[in-house]
């Protein structure tokens, strides 16, 4: 458990250092559109992997998760830059970082029906997840209109999207599966 835990921080931390710099290099008013298009478009860097892999086409059902996963996570990038533009990215981080964890666990039940969590991983998990949610927690606890729902959505999408990564990368090894991704 320890390592996972180790892991879990380190990606928190790693998350933060991403909302910081979000926060210094970008200026003016956020342009959705535009953010989600350089994004997809770094995206093509994996190119760059190809002499490190084993090149082949993924299977038929490997193919519809990629495609989805695809289709989802450009929904998502999208959703999460349209609430940065509308509301204070630390309020937006911190909210959709402290909801996946509930859409995720929720997703990986009825993706994978039969799994159990033991007792300490459950307790590491409300811990995480309450810690998340007092982060969060301003003074006023009237969220601005639309602010719940824009964090919500990305979250949620964000959410699937992970799930799906999780799928294509049982399905396929994982240079190959983050290539067709």
């Amino acid at each position: 458990m320890f390592s996972w835990l180790l892991a879990i921080i380190l990606a928190y931390l790693f998350f933060s250092f991403s909302s910081l710099g979000d926060k210094l290099i970008l200026s003016g008013p956020p342009k959705p559109r535009t953010y989600t298009f350089f994004v997809g478009l770094f995206g093509l860097s994996v190119i760059l992997f190809i002499p490190f892999i084993k090149f082949a086409l993924p299977n038929k059902e490997a193919i519809f998760w990629i495609i989805s996963e695809a289709i989802i996570y450009i929904l998502a990038i999208y959703v999460a830059f349209s609430a940065v533009k509308k509301f204070e990215v630390s309020r937006v981080a911190t909210t959709m970082g402290a909801t996946m964890p509930i859409f995720v666990l929720a997703l990986t039940w009825i993706f994978w029906t039969g799994q159990t969590m033991s007792k300490t991983n459950l307790l590491a998990f409300i811990l995480l997840l309450l810690g998340g949610i007092i982060i969060s927690i301003e003074k006023k606890l009237k969220p601005a209109d639309g602010y719940l729902k824009l964090t919500l959505l990305a979250s949620f999408l964000f959410s699937v999207d992970y799930v799906i990564t999780k799928i294509i990368f049982e399905a396929e090894p994982f240079l190959l599966g983050l290539f067709w991704m």
